[in-house]
């Protein structure tokens, strides 16, 4: 059987930073969390399926000296990559 993906938010505390991100990963097997990860953004934003990585997603900063992210995800590992601007 293959595995589930659950993303979860999670209290940031407070306005600064109001979600922070985990991933559950589900399977016959059990359940794995990652890390918590995010630019505090509330919106994962275009989730896509890679070659090299079970999927990829980018978030908005929330504050104008932030940058735009990629985050990887393989498993529970998490990986992120700043972007030069907007996707």
């Amino acid at each position: 059987m293959g595995e589930d993906l659950v993303f979860v938010t999670l209290a940031g505390g407070g306005n600064a930073c109001p979600t922070l991100w985990a991933v559950v990963v589900t399977s016959n097997a059990g359940a794995k969390v990652s890390n918590s990860f995010g630019t505090c953004s509330e919106a994962i934003l275009n989730p896509r399926l890679t070659m090299d990585a079970l999927v990829a997603f980018d978030m908005a900063p929330v504050g104008e000296d932030q940058p735009w992210m990629t985050y990887t995800l393989d498993g529970t590992d998490i990986w992120e990559s700043e972007l030069p601007g907007a996707p």
